[in-house]
C-alpha cells in the first residue's frame, strides 16, 4: 500500500474503476504521502460515497495543490462531502 511510498509526489489513476469502495482503501493510505502535490482519479466511477471516503484522506495532504475529478459521478452531496475535506 501507499504506507510504504513515502516520497509520492503525483499519483495518476484515470480511468481505473476505482469506484466508492475503492475510494475508501485509496483515502486510508492516503494518510501516508503527506507531500501528494497531485492526485488524478478522473474517470473512476466514484460518486458521493466515495468523496465522503476521500474526504476523509484529504485532511492530510497539506501540500496537494491539483485535483482531478473529471468524469465522475460525484453530485451535489458528494461536492459536500469533498468540501468538508477541503477546510
Amino acid at each position: 500500500g501507499l504506507e510504504h511510498v513515502k516520497q509520492l509526489n503525483s499519483l495518476n489513476l484515470y480511468r481505473n474503476r476505482i469506484g466508492d469502495g475503492g475510494m475508501k482503501h485509496l483515502s486510508t493510505g492516503l494518510e501516508h504521502v503527506k507531500q501528494l502535490d497531485s492526485l488524478n482519479i478522473r474517470d473512476n466511477e466514484i460518486g458521493s460515497e466515495g468523496m465522503k471516503h476521500l474526504s476523509k484522506g484529504l485532511v492530510h495532504l497539506k501540500q496537494l495543490n491539483s485535483l482531478n475529478l473529471e468524469d465522475n459521478g460525484i453530485g451535489d452531496e458528494g461536492m459536500i462531502h469533498l468540501s468538508a475535506g477541503l477546510e
